[in-house]
Parts: structure tokens; sequence; C-alpha cells
């Protein structure tokens, strides 16, 4: 018998699909080795929006690639690189989503983020045979503060030949080229910045300028679970009970030079401490006030994989390293 066989008779896993439905935390004996990735991709066929965390970037892109292989990378979204316009570009795309699996480190239940409908609002759709004409296209970008260049290397830029116009924006994974027919757009592909030639084509691309704070008050900053509905978590017992209780803001007022996150101290949020890019988290005293509270946070269940059982309650699956 096959592991995903196993996975699929396994008696236990049934009663944690069951408890899903039921219960806001399930505490479960650890998913060891592939039996994660397996399990998620049995889970797709029941929920549609799955968060898995990890510790450190390596695991989670390792993750990702066993979802590669296991042909379920098109549902799965990778977030690790903590830069505003890589926070921006897939917080994009798992807003356009309705079933997907959200990959991500600790560090994401800290993130403040901008609200889900500022993103919403601050993006426009272009499509094949759209309204947007030639010269109305140019003007936008303009008006976002897109850099004109010979070529489109990265995002917030833009190019004109002729009838083609290139962009990159801060909502798209890769840059996108519009070929039109007087004010006609007759074509969309996503094309490779290195080469700068066509891979993919598309009938829907994405348009929006830089996000940054530009003076917003805290008020206007929300977390990931604004952009989740009902969905199941995956997490560590050890790594939640050990992640402080501090915020940070990576999206800093738009300027040339590399953000810098801002920690906030939730005991005192008028406070704000500045920090490096390296390491976001302060380690003066003062900023940790406490531990993150995932228990206290609504409509969304936790599956939680404890070491060593500090309850009755946990969930014995049976698998070992």
């Amino acid at each position: 018998m096959n592991i995903e066989s196993f996975i699929a008779g396994s008696r236990g896993l049934g009663v944690l699909q069951d408890n899903l439905r039921n219960r806001g935390i399930t505490n479960i004996s650890p998913l060891f080795g592939s039996v994660k990735s397996i399990f998620t991709k049995s889970l797709l066929k029941s929920e549609n929006q799955i968060v898995i965390l990890f510790p450190d970037i390596q695991s989670a892109a390792e993750f990702h690639v066993e979802l590669d292989v296991m042909e379920v990378s098109d549902k799965s979204v990778l977030l690790t690189e903590l830069k505003p316009e890589t926070i921006q570009e897939k917080l994009t795309e798992i807003s356009k989503r309705d079933k997907f699996i959200l990959i991500a480190t600790y560090e994401i239940l800290n993130c403040l983020l901008p609200l889900k409908e500022q993103i919403e609002q601050e993006t426009t759709k272009i499509q094949v045979g759209g309204k947007l004409t030639y010269n109305d296209l140019i003007e936008y970008l303009n008006l976002l503060n897109y850099q004109k260049d010979k070529f489109v290397e990265a995002p917030g830029y833009f190019s004109q030949r002729g009838a083609i116009i290139d962009f990159w924006s801060y909502s798209e994974r890769n840059p996108v080229r519009l070929e039109f027919d007087g004010d006609f757009l007759e074509s969309i592909r996503y094309f490779d910045s290195e080469s700068q030639r066509s891979v993919e084509p598309a009938d829907i691309v994405t348009l929006a300028g830089a996000l940054s704070s530009n003076g917003n008050e805290p008020k206007d900053w929300t977390d990931i679970f604004n952009y989740l509905s009902n969905p199941v978590i995956i997490a560590s017992s050890y790594e939640l009970n050990n992640l402080p209780d501090v915020k940070v803001n990576y999206f800093t007022e738009a300027s040339g030079e590399e953000s810098t996150a801002v920690v906030v101290n939730n005991e005192n949020p008028d406070i704000d401490f500045p920090e490096n890019d390296i390491e976001p988290v302060s380690d003066t005293e003062n900023t940790i006030t406490g531990h993150f509270d995932y228990a206290s946070i609504q409509n969304v269940r936790w599956i939680i994989e404890e070491e060593i059982a500090s309850s009755n309650n946990r969930l014995e699956l049976g698998f070992s390293e």
C-alpha cells in the first residue's frame, strides 16, 4: 500500500476532517515528511482556503515544490518574501481566487497589511477588446508613477514600441505585453523579464500602483485574516506559542530606496520602533508584550501539530518520521 492510499484510508485523518466541521481548534500529532503535502491535497477536495505555516523560507519552498510534483501548484501561493511589491502581488492573487493553498512563514501572522478593499479599489482589470485605449493606458501608467524605460525588468516600469506597450504591474507575478490595433486591444501576453520574449497569452490582467502607507492611520491597516474566508490553518503548537505579539509594517512611504519595516508595540500602539529590513522584529524588551493569541481569532479553523502531547485532546494520527 502506498502512502497516499494509506492516508486516504486513515481513520485518524477521517476523524480530523470531521472535527474541522465542528471545532475551531484541533490538536494532532505531527504530520511528518510528505504526509503533510499529501494530506493538504486531500483536504483541498473539501476546503476552499488552506494556509500552511513554516518556521523558515526553505521549508516553505520545499513544500511548494512537493505540491508542484503532486500537480496542485496551480492552486498554491507561496508568500515568503516580505517586500511591499511581493506582498501586494500575492495579496492580489489570493483576492482573485476562491480556492487556494497559501504557503507562508509564521511572520505573515504579524504583518500589517493594506485593507483588502483598498487593494481591490486600486487594482484595474485590463482585458482583450476592453474600453481602455492606447493613450488612456499611457496616461494611467504615468498617473501611477510608473517609470518609462527601454526594457521592463522590474515592477513599476513600462515601455512603448509602436503599437506595443509593456508594463510590470505591482499586482502581477510577471510583466505584461499589450498589442494594440489603433485603440483596440488585440492581444495580451505575459513575457519573460530576462529574455523579453512572450511566454503565455492571457485574456485579463491587472494594473495597480505601488501601495505604501502614505500617511494612513493605523486603523487603515489589517492582517492576513482579512483576506481569508473560513480557512483551515495548519501550524505548529511550538511555533505559535513562541511567536511574539508584535505587529510589523513593511509598507513605508514610497521612495526610491528599499523599504524599512516598522515594528508596532501592541501595548502602546502610538509608539513605532524603526527596524532594519533584515531583522524586523526588535530585540528590545519593550516591544515583546506577549505571544500571538491564535485561539481568539474568529472564523478560522486551526489544525495544531503538537510534538509532545500536552493534553488528552490530541488526536493521534499514527504517523512517524
